[in-house]
């Protein structure tokens, strides 16, 4: 687009073809302003873009035409209008995206370049060039729109493995407590199948806290992690020679306790 603005400029400053002609040749859509930003020439494919005649374009002011609000209702101030900026402080731009109003109150996304109409350091206005880039920038939506739901996903998943192992422990649990022969065995049946369920809630809760704030730093765990530390009816499923069973660890390593937790249940979970 930037080669067809150097080219409309260099054919309206030298007159070396008639004008109109050249811009209705070019597959984007063009059009001037001058220094208050009132249209000057307009060309084919631009009044097919929004939808106007050349008669009631030319001599109406392009901002209050087709930038006069965003998508979204708020006014879009004239002092903001990049097309001005370029007229008013000859900052020429290219490539960028921007909302354009058609005649009938719609409106669609256009990639958009200008650059100065100058005779010397004498700027006259500016030259604007478009194409209509709605339904790529659609695309592109739908695709983020999707990389989000298969990201939703994987975290549902995710969350729902994880759960299984303490929701699977807290039957095992419920199990022994129904067929405990003492007092005392229920309550610390009892006090593993709270602590099952209070993980249960950090699982669940983790992925929203990350997103949320800062991520939690590693700290020392408050004992040293042990598959001692995993509930009785995990352990009860594996025998002594077990290597899970007899793992051990650093004393005190850098770790989140409860990743520590998580990983010795599944290793238990998992063992042969």
């Amino acid at each position: 687009m930037n080669e067809a603005i150097a080219l409309v400029q260099h054919q309206l400053q030298n007159h070396e073809l008639p004008w109109q002609a050249l811009l209705d040749s070019a597959g984007e859509g063009i059009w001037g302003v001058d220094l208050d930003g009132v249209c000057t020439f307009v060309n084919r494919a631009a009044l097919r873009m929004i939808g106007f005649t050349s008669e009631e374009l030319v001599g109406q002011n392009m901002h209050d035409t087709v930038h006069h609000h965003y998508p979204d209702g708020a006014d879009y101030p004239k002092d903001g209008c990049l097309i001005n900026d370029v007229v008013w402080n000859k900052k020429p731009f290219a490539n960028r995206i921007d909302h354009v109003f058609r005649k009938d109150g719609t409106f669609f996304w256009a990639e958009m370049s200008a650059q100065p109409i100058a005779d010397g350091d004498q700027v006259n206005g500016a030259v604007v060039t478009l194409r209509d880039v709605t339904l790529s920038r659609k695309a592109e939506d739908a695709l983020r729109r999707n990389e989000k739901l298969a990201a939703v996903g994987h975290l549902a998943s995710f969350i729902a493995h994880e759960i299984n192992n303490p929701l699977e422990a807290v039957i095992n649990l419920l199990y022994l407590i129904h067929t405990a022969e003492g007092l005392e065995d229920v309550r610390a049946y009892a006090l593993t199948a709270e602590s099952e369920l209070a993980r249960m809630a950090d699982i669940t809760l983790r992925p929203c806290a990350s997103i949320a704030s800062k991520p939690q730093p590693p700290r020392p765990t408050s004992t040293t992690p042990s598959p001692q530390s995993c509930h009785s009816a995990q352990l009860d499923s594996l025998p002594a020679e077990s290597s899970s069973r007899n793992a051990c660890f650093p004393p005190k390593p850098m770790l989140l306790e409860g990743d520590v937790r998580q990983v010795l249940n599944n290793l238990i979970r998992n063992s042969p």
